[in-house]
């Protein structure tokens, strides 16, 4: 289970990331997260996705770029109601 010190921020981050399919091997760099998520301040923005990181929900990739995990997904599932 994730750190429950998690900002809502932060997990809307990961409902966002569910609903645009970014799972698994399919991963994105932060400024394509920032524009897909529609986040309007980009500044902490690597800050929240290395929480997450450190969290288990998402993985990190060279670049850096991001993609859920598998409890990521289950996390983002719950935040859905599904």
């Amino acid at each position: 289970m994730p750190d429950m010190s998690l900002s809502e921020t932060e997990l809307d981050l990961v409902v966002c990331l569910f609903r645009k399919r970014i799972i698994g091997k399919s991963h994105r760099r932060v400024d394509s997260i920032a524009g897909l998520c529609h986040v309007r301040t980009k500044k902490g923005l690597k800050k929240r996705l290395k929480r997450l990181v450190i969290a288990g929900l998402l993985n990190e990739w060279h670049g850096p770029a991001y993609s859920l995990t598998h409890e990521g997904v289950r996390v983002a599932l719950d935040r859905l109601g599904i």
